[in-house]
C-alpha cells in the first residue's frame, strides 16, 4: 500500500513501503530512504508533489548482436505514488503505442530486458515505461538496429 499524500505515518507504512523492518528505520535515519541528508522529510521526498506520474528514462540497448539485444530503462523517481508496473515498449513500428508491452516489475532504479530472435539488419524501437496510480510515463525513444 503506497504511503499517504498528506496526513502521518507510521514507521510500519515506511518499513512496509521500503520492504525494511521497522527496527531499521529510526527518525535519525529515515531520509536515507528518500536520499536526503539533511533537514526535515516530508512526504513530497517520497514521492514528489501530488498527482504526478513517475519519472522514466530510456538508455541505450547494449549487447547488440544479428539475432538479440538488452533494453535498458531507469526509473528515477516514483511521482506521487509507488511504481507498480515498468518495462518497455519493444518492437518495429515507431509509434511506441503499436508496439509489444513488455513488462519486468516494480519500482524505482535501473532495469533491463534481454530480447532474442530478432531478425538480422532491422531496426527496433524502444521506450522504457513506468506506471503509478496516477497513470503512465513513458520515455525518450531509442532506436536500435541489429547487426547484420
Amino acid at each position: 500500500m503506497p504511503l499517504p499524500e498528506s496526513g502521518p505515518i507510521s514507521m510500519s507504512q515506511v518499513a512496509t513501503e521500503f520492504l525494511v523492518d521497522t527496527s531499521d528505520i529510526s527518525l535519525v535515519n529515515l531520509g536515507t530512504y528518500v536520499g536526503i541528508s539533511s533537514g526535515p522529510v516530508a512526504l513530497s521526498d517520497f514521492y514528489g508533489a501530488a498527482s504526478t506520474t513517475p519519472t522514466v528514462q530510456t538508455n541505450a540497448a547494449s549487447s547488440v548482436t544479428s539475432t538479440g539485444m538488452t533494453l535498458n530503462g531507469n526509473v528515477t523517481a516514483t511521482g506521487s505514488a509507488a511504481v507498480t508496473d515498468k518495462g518497455f515498449y519493444f518492437g518495429t513500428n515507431a509509434s511506441y503505442a503499436s508496439n509489444t508491452k513488455i513488462s519486468v516489475g516494480t519500482g524505482t532504479g535501473a532495469y533491463t530486458s534481454a530480447r532474442t530472435g530478432l531478425s538480422a539488419g532491422t531496426t527496433y524501437y524502444i521506450n522504457a515505461y513506468a506506471v503509478n496510480s496516477q497513470g503512465e510515463a513513458v520515455g525518450a525513444q531509442q532506436t536500435q538496429a541489429t547487426s547484420g
